[in-house]
This record gives structure tokens, C-alpha cells and sequence, in this order.
């Protein structure tokens, strides 16, 4: 986190506490609009969704015993095409 701050207060040429408000404020707001949506796309970046888990077993390893893995939510990201060709430029 303090490296995006330290960049983002360069770029824009403001102080590192008006860049965390900044960026406290995005991250809040992507958290908040993927947990109510499912979903965001920032155009030119790429696409968070939530992808659903169900109940399942596995294996634990270490115990050697079948257990049971409980439903959860996970966010995936799909960079859109223009950030990823900047990527492998």
C-alpha cells in the first residue's frame, strides 16, 4: 500500500495523506459496489467479479483425513484486453 500512495502522490502532486484519503476512498468504493453488484469493470483495466464456492469436499494433507470445505465468496479479476497488451509491451 505505501508504494501505490508514494506514486500516486507524486502523479498527481499531493501530499501522501491526501493520496491515502484517495485511495482509501476507491478501494471502499470498488469493495462496496462488487459486494452489492457482483461485479465492476473500470474501463481499460479490467473486470472484478464474485464467484461462489459451493460446498465441497477435500483433503487435508497434513492430517490425512477428508474434510468438509464450507461455501465461501472469492474475487476474481479478468484484465481487459488494453491493460493487458500494456503488460506485454
Amino acid at each position: 500500500m505505501k508504494e501505490l500512495l508514494e506514486i500516486v502522490a507524486t502523479n498527481a502532486n499531493i501530499s501522501k495523506e491526501k493520496a491515502k484519503k484517495i485511495v482509501d476512498i476507491i478501494f471502499l468504493s470498488v469493495s462496496e459496489r462488487i459486494k452489492k453488484e457482483g461485479s465492476l469493470t473500470i474501463k481499460n483495466f479490467g473486470s472484478f467479479k464474485v464467484k461462489e464456492h459451493k460446498q465441497h469436499k477435500g483433503y487435508d494433507i497434513k492430517n490425512e483425513k477428508i474434510i468438509e470445505v464450507f461455501p465461501s465468496n472469492v474475487i476474481t479479476f479478468k484484465p481487459s484486453p488494453y491493460f493487458r497488451d500494456k503488460l506485454n509491451k
